[in-house]
């Protein structure tokens, strides 16, 4: 793989930066729609995800992998390259950062495409970002690309990307909300009601009331 490995240590220096900024730490909530209801799916960052969205080998630890990168102590040598998929994954690493960018739609995964386990992708006709679950988790898996209509079983719109901090009992920033779409439609569903700061909802809809 010819790849200029400078330029590559400096994608996931400014990576680390904005994972940092935008996702650690934090639940990031999923608005669709699926057969006209509303449904929603959560995802927790932490620390310990960010490695697995650049693809590359390492001797480093998950946690020393994003300590380096985010403080400017990481080196060439500290990493090196898979396959091809590498080179896929660090292309779109920066854009993968902000989510509302490209998280236009989400469905259940599908194996045909990669040999790798996960249960939901999101992302749009480029950028896939997809994700596992846990005991007690949902989380970031893998960062691909491609068309993530082309790995779902069936796709769904996303109409809002909530997120919060973890240490937060409810979602309370607003971070996107599609064209022609009312935030009330939100609530309609209670088990989503209930996980929403009504707040930040009537910032944007006046007259919503719990």
């Amino acid at each position: 793989m010819s790849r200029d490995k400078k330029n590559d240590l400096n994608i996931i220096k400014q990576a680390a930066l904005l994972y940092d900024k935008n996702l650690l730490n934090k639940n990031i909530l999923f608005i669709y729609l699926k057969n006209n209801k509303i449904e929603y799916y959560e995802v927790t960052f932490l620390r310990e995800h960010f490695k697995h969205l650049i693809g590359v080998k390492t001797n480093l630890n998950a946690y020393e992998f994003f300590y380096r990168a985010k403080n400017n102590r990481m080196r060439i040598k500290d990493f090196w390259y898979k396959d091809n998929t590498s080179a896929l994954k660090i292309d779109n690493l920066i854009k993968a950062m902000n989510l509302c960018s490209f998280s236009k739609m989400i469905g259940e995964f599908k194996h045909n495409k990669v040999y790798v386990s996960l249960k939901k992708v999101t992302g749009n006709n480029n950028i896939i970002l997809g994700f596992d679950e846990g005991e007690n988790i949902k989380y970031p898996k893998t960062l691909l690309k491609g068309d993530v209509r082309d790995y779902t079983r069936k796709v769904y719109r996303i109409i809002g990307i909530l997120s919060k901090n973890l240490s937060d009992k409810k979602y309370n920033t607003l971070n996107y909300i599609a064209k022609n779409i009312n935030v009330k439609r939100f609530i309609s569903n209670n088990e989503l009601k209930d996980l929403i700061d009504i707040d930040i909802l009537n910032q944007n809809n006046t007259d919503i009331k719990e």
